[in-house]
């Protein structure tokens, strides 16, 4: 019966990325869920546990956008990396679907997640792992603007969304993330900022690349900006980011 929903789920991909003229992708699977499991947004965000001194935006965690539906979205996935915490970053840790109704309820959870997100008029929010029987690879987030639980048929379907993000992983996997021809903004442009902005630190302080990633996320949460903001102020020469994180 899964394999039947996930040869269903992604048939109705293929036709929709074939009556768009684009490739199947991550991409056509974040709007795709969209009508398909009545959620206002979605995103895939590829995760792997740091190594000592690899670019971490959350320590221990490196992540990286694939995917976003809209710009909603990408501002969610955004504040998960920027504080280091939520729905998305718990699914990856515990390897299991983290569902989460009503967030306002879950501010004791995620103190530093759940207001900004409300903020953004997030009501819910709902993670799904990314993963193989030898991998985990990243996690689906859907949201919904409203705070409502998913039906057992959206939430059956969700998860057969998310095997079918991992196999277009495959075919679709790091090198939208690396290529030189990249789409000059959206949410991978964005990542390639803060990683700029994270190595620009690190020379000037002296520090190694997650300990610079640290500050520059601790800088951020501050000043009540997103990473990725941060990371083009400290690109332009409009912000300095100190050697202990926390002045202007």
């Amino acid at each position: 019966m899964t394999g039947n929903r996930v040869g269903r789920v992604y048939a109705r991909l293929a036709d929709a990325a074939r009556r768009g003229h684009e490739p199947l992708s991550n991409g056509v699977l974040c709007r795709m869920a969209c009508p398909d499991l009545d959620v206002d947004g979605a995103s895939v965000t590829v995760m792997a546990h740091a190594r000592p001194d690899d670019r971490a935006a959350s320590p221990g965690v490196l992540q990286e956008p694939v995917a976003t539906s809209d710009r909603a979205s990408t501002r969610l996935e955004e504040l998960h990396l920027t504080v280091g915490e939520g729905p998305s970053t718990e699914a990856f840790a515990s390897a299991c679907p983290v569902l989460v109704p009503d967030l306002a309820d879950a501010t004791g959870r995620w103190p530093g997640f759940v207001p900004a997100a409300l903020a953004q008029n997030v009501g819910s929010v709902f993670a799904f792992p990314l993963q193989t029987a030898s991998m985990l690879a990243g996690v689906l987030t859907v949201h919904r603007f409203r705070s409502q639980s998913l039906t057992p048929q959206a939430l059956t379907e969700a998860h057969a969304f998310a095997e079918v993000a991992v196999e277009l992983l495959h075919s679709d996997p790091a090198e939208p993330l690396t290529s030189e021809t990249r789409p000059p903004a959206g949410p991978a442009a964005e990542r390639d900022q803060v990683h700029q902005a994270v190595g620009m630190l690190a020379v000037r302080l002296g520090v190694g690349l997650q300990e610079a990633s640290l500050r520059l996320r601790a800088h951020a949460l501050t000043h009540e900006l997103s990473l990725s903001e941060l990371a083009r102020q400290v690109l332009t020469g409009q912000a300095t980011v100190p050697a202990d994180s926390g002045g202007s």
